[in-house]
């Protein structure tokens, strides 16, 4: 499972790298922040999905309804991430809700590393997200059938 878990994050890594490259390079997104930082901080994020993506898998008793599910999670979870609604104007409720899910972490430090160049919580949520990943697989491993 742990060599299947590389590849995928590999493969997902590799992705956001061509995809910077193509907002930079091609698009001219304005970088002002440490691309060491912006990649550390994807690369938890995408340890942390994937693992919780591999936990979430042990409760689905098909492919097709997780898939579903995580195709309906994911516009819900964008919306109140923080990146394009501020988490000062949501409800408490709502705000709640974005901690719990690891793109609210990515989204917001990315943002302000991208377009200010500094974040002062960019290492606290990448070492979050690492953690979450890390107990997401130590529970996926140790329930998987």
């Amino acid at each position: 499972m742990a060599v299947k878990i590389g590849l995928y994050w590999l493969c997902s890594f590799l992705s956001v790298l061509s995809g910077i490259g193509i907002l930079i390079g091609l698009f001219r997104l304005p970088l002002y922040g440490n691309l060491g930082a912006v990649l550390l901080l994807c690369g938890a994020f995408l340890f942390a999905v994937e693992n919780m993506a591999g936990l979430l898998a042990l409760y689905f008793r098909t492919k097709l309804t997780l898939t579903q599910f995580l195709v309906f999670y994911s516009l819900p979870a964008f919306l109140i991430s923080g990146y394009i609604w501020p988490e000062q104007a949501m409800p408490g409720i709502i705000r709640f809700l974005a901690w719990l899910q690891p793109l609210h972490y990515a989204m917001v430090d990315f943002r302000q590393l991208a377009l200010t160049g500094q974040s002062a919580t960019w290492g606290i949520h990448a070492c979050l997200l690492a953690g979450a990943g890390v107990i997401a697989a130590f529970f996926a491993l140790k329930y998987v059938k």
